[in-house]
């Protein structure tokens, strides 16, 4: 450390400095984290709100672990104060079940005594229904009036041929009634402009017959 020289000629030294107190260290310090924040204020709104997140998960952990405790034991204190009154009373508590008499209302039921009938609901004539009556069958049923005429070839064995599921296919079905000779066809009746296909295979002088799905719905 450099000297000075006073009047008389001898060096005088510089005294050291004191040492520096605890709080002014403390504010030193202070000092630097605030400038230090300044510089960094989103880092720092950050860091708090981090901190003030994880400060409240903790304490509401803490809190409620202390008030589920603190049920938990006025629980125990209540079973083991009724069972402490129990005991010195000495009375025990009548069991009841419930039975199905006691409930309101309710019919009651009584043995039947042999040799007597036992009581049955009343039984109440039931109105009869109104017969219907079968319409009364023409001189000539449908089925043979619409029919094309048959010439019997001396009663022997036959096989009758049906053109099935006509009218789906509506160039395929003008095909077959346009065949020469009568033909037995069968018409589907979903089929599209199904009158008109029929005229068109009556007119031919087929016999038509209509074929209705009798499978189950939804099969």
């Amino acid at each position: 450390m450099a000297s000075r020289k006073n009047r008389s000629g001898k060096a005088n030294r510089r005294s050291p400095k004191a040492p520096a107190s605890l709080f002014e260290r403390f504010q030193t310090r202070l000092n630097a984290a605030v400038t230090w924040l300044g510089s960094r204020r989103l880092l720092a709104i950050v860091a708090a709100v981090i901190v003030l997140f994880a400060g409240s998960l903790v304490g509401g952990y803490w809190l409620a672990q202390k008030l589920d405790s603190r049920d938990g034991d006025r629980i125990v204190r209540d079973t083991l104060e009724d069972m402490r009154r129990g005991a010195q009373s000495g009375a025990v508590p009548e069991t009841r079940y419930a039975r199905i008499e006691d409930l309101p209302e309710f019919p009651k039921y009584s043995e039947a005594e042999p040799g007597k009938p036992r009581a049955t609901l009343e039984e109440r004539a039931r109105p009869a229904k109104p017969q219907q009556v079968a319409a009364a069958a023409t001189a000539e049923q449908a089925w043979r009036r619409y029919a094309v005429p048959f010439r019997d070839l001396n009663s022997k064995p036959l096989v009758a041929i049906v053109i099935d599921d006509v009218g789906l296919d509506r160039l395929r079905s003008k095909r077959a009634w346009e065949l020469p000779g009568p033909m037995t066809m069968a018409f589907l009746p979903y089929a599209k402009d199904l009158g008109e296909q029929a005229r068109a295979a009556r007119a031919r002088g087929h016999e038509l017959m209509l074929h209705l799905p009798m499978q189950p719905n939804g099969s």
